[in-house]
């Protein structure tokens, strides 16, 4: 018969305590990882049979709008986000001796190592908030790009905050969201403006301690932030036309998804009404929206008042 997991604890010592419940927890939040990756590689076969999709489990963004309902699109997204975030640290902990740091990392910094799946209670929302806080110190070298680059923020805010309240005709807003695509298409940004962006996306938690994403090439970056572009997209339109808005649970993990700060839920608001109505990119690109991928990007940095960001 086996011991029991607080027989096991009972021989610890009490400072150990927490990293032995951690490991021990490894084995069942394990094999829920295991389980939420051959859900999305089922929701991927059907995908694969019933569309133009070709990808087995990374279905390209940029083709035409996937038939899925919304959590079975959510947990595509988050177990692609789950698996590169602790695969690597799996395949690290196999290592002989090295493989410890692996552990104690996972211990000390769990939003780098570990997957949402290895999170004890409450732990998701602070740590989900504290990736949110850690993109935020990124927006400020965003604007200052715009800035540099001739934006008018406040007249882009204004345009938007129309364009959210069905003022879709208007020629002022359509020049406006025009002249943007026109300039800050994601082609047309700097290598600076795009490293700043893509850490505003959390595309790469290790740039907080190490500027990763300075070494990626900018087609790479390019690539990435088109992909959560698209992303967020999908769901923001999803939102609007298939749940008809969010609460509780679920508007807390839009917010984190998309980097609003707490509290900031009028910017959700705004951000979904913005971005979901716009249809152009349901077939693959062919019909330009009303929002380029950039301005999609960057609606978290702009929406929210000067001085709530």
């Amino acid at each position: 018969m086996l011991p029991s997991t607080s027989s096991i604890l009972s021989f610890i010592p009490r400072p150990l305590l927490p990293l032995a419940t951690k490991i021990i927890r490894f084995g069942p939040q394990s094999l829920a990882l295991y389980s939420d990756y051959t859900t999305a590689l089922h929701i991927t076969a059907a995908l694969v049979s019933s569309t133009s999709h070709k990808s087995p489990f990374f279905p390209s963004l940029s083709r035409p709008f996937a038939p899925l309902p919304r959590p079975q699109f959510l947990h595509l997204r988050r177990t692609r986000k789950d698996v590169s975030t602790a695969g690597p640290t799996a395949a690290f902990c196999l290592l002989p001796v090295v493989g410890y740091f692996g552990v104690l990392g996972a211990f000390l910094k769990p939003r780098f190592f570990l997957s949402r799946q290895f999170y004890e209670d409450g732990e998701r929302e602070k740590l989900g908030w504290e990736d949110v806080r850690a993109r935020v110190e990124n927006y400020g070298d965003v604007k200052e790009c715009l800035r540099i680059s001739g934006c008018d923020i406040g007249e882009v805010r204004r345009a938007l905050v129309n364009l959210g309240e069905g003022v879709e005709g208007d020629a002022k807003v359509n020049e406006v969201l025009k002249n943007f695509r026109e300039k800050f298409e994601l082609g047309s940004l700097s290598k600076k403006h795009l490293v700043a962006l893509a850490a505003s996306r959390g595309i790469n938690r290790w740039h907080e301690i190490f500027p990763l994403l300075s070494l990626y090439p900018r087609s790479t970056l390019i690539k990435r932030l088109k992909e959560e572009a698209l992303d967020i997209k999908r769901d923001d339109w999803l939102i609007v036309n298939e749940v008809g808005g969010v609460e509780g649970e679920e508007r807390r993990e839009a917010m984190v998804d998309r980097g609003i700060e707490k509290g900031a839920v009028e910017v959700l608001d705004l951000h979904v009404k913005v971005a979901g109505r716009d249809v152009g990119f349901l077939d693959g690109g062919e019909v330009e929206g009303t929002l380029c991928e950039s301005l999609v990007l960057h609606l978290p940095i702009i929406l929210p008042l000067p001085s709530n960001g």
